[in-house]
């Protein structure tokens, strides 16, 4: 009896023994590959953690999920389920773009700034240094109205192949200038490490003419000063016509009827308005009306509903779309001021479409 007792102890013994070996295992493996990925030098850094770049949706959206995102020619309604926030690229000149990319990133600390160990309760002076490797990173452009494939791009070539492991690229957007359509990508050098209170940021970008194929890297402000130029701010851009969803004393006002997480998106392409967890009005008859697929969906925390129409310019009747029936919007009070207005002139207002009327485009 003792001797069964006994074997049947090793072998349970052996099974604990075999199990740790084979996580030890792996995880030595694990490391050996990331060291060798990322090729950093032991004898000043180690990782804190790594990641599959696959597990960030802002790298690996699927075109079809994009096409809804931003269809212009129909009304769309699509409902997805995640934990982070969409990335969204916008639409520019009649393209949509969808970013494809696969690579590790890595959370790194050096012996110097943060000891022999990472204490995660410590205060440090800097951030660990995040450094992204991409075997590849492929911006695919879109038709808008079709969806069909009009180019893709190899965003690694256009940085260069000795640069391109010195820069870690964020997803990109779109923006139009002079009739044209860019791409810009956020890039950051992954070399150094930055200080916790931002004085060292960067903000680095690289540019790209989907129509000539030309590229360039720059700094921020340069963006800044083509997007939001007096041309772009006089050419029919919309972006901003729902602003007094932000204004104090209309919020003060509608504060029962302002939801929170929703949002009001609109260019001449498209009117978009996106709905984060349970926050779609319990009764609306025009909403689910006109789409009635949202109305017995089980959305909870992680929900994103996203409604896609041709763009509207009755603004009040989109904004009518985030009210439960029988409610209205009160402007009681809300003026655009002389300094924001068109005219220089103060402005009592009534209408979501007065206000956008009579409030001047100064971004």
């Amino acid at each position: 009896m003792r001797k069964k007792v006994l074997s049947i102890l090793l072998i349970i013994c052996f099974i604990i023994v075999f199990a740790l070996s084979t996580i030890f295992l792996y995880y030595m493996i694990r490391f050996h590959i990331n060291i060798y990925t990322f090729g950093i030098d032991l004898s000043k850094e180690n990782i804190i953690r790594s990641t599959d770049v696959t597990d960030f949706e802002e790298y690996n959206l699927s075109a079809d999920y994009m096409k809804m995102y931003y269809s212009n020619g129909t009304d769309e309604c699509y409902i997805y389920e995640t934990e982070t926030p969409i990335m969204g690229a916008g639409v520019t000149d009649g393209f949509y773009i969808v970013n494809n990319a696969r690579g590790q990133i890595a959370l790194l600390y050096n012996y110097e700034d943060f000891g022999l160990f990472y204490d995660t309760t410590a205060d440090y002076k800097y951030y660990g240094r995040v450094k992204k490797k991409f075997s590849f990173f492929d911006t695919l452009v879109y038709d808008a109205e079709d969806g069909s494939l009009v180019k893709t791009i190899d965003v690694l070539e256009l940085i260069g192949e000795e640069q391109c492991n010195n820069y870690n690229i964020s997803s990109g957007w779109m923006f139009e200038y002079q009739k044209q359509a860019y791409i810009v990508w956020f890039i950051k050098d992954n070399t150094k490490y930055y200080l916790k209170d931002g004085t060292d940021d960067e903000d680095n970008i690289l540019i790209y003419n989907v129509n000539t194929g030309e590229s360039w890297i720059t700094d921020y402000s340069e963006y800044e000063t083509l997007a939001y130029s007096e041309e772009n701010m006089t050419s029919g851009y919309t972006d901003d016509e729902y602003d007094i969803l932000h204004d104090i004393q209309f919020i003060k006002n509608n504060e029962k009827n302002l939801r929170d997480y929703v949002y009001i998106e609109s260019n001449s392409l498209y009117t978009r308005i996106t709905f984060c967890g349970d926050s779609l009005p319990d009764n609306n008859s025009e909403l689910y009306s006109r789409f009635p697929d949202l109305k017995d969906y089980p959305y909870n925390a992680k929900s994103w509903t996203i409604i896609t129409m041709p763009y509207q310019s009755d603004l009040d009747y989109v904004a009518g779309l985030i009210l439960e029936d029988g409610e209205e919007w009160n402007f009681d009070g809300v003026i655009v001021s002389a300094n924001d207005s068109i005219d220089g002139k103060e402005h009592i207002i009534s209408s979501f479409k007065e206000y956008a009327e009579f409030t001047k485009k100064d971004n």
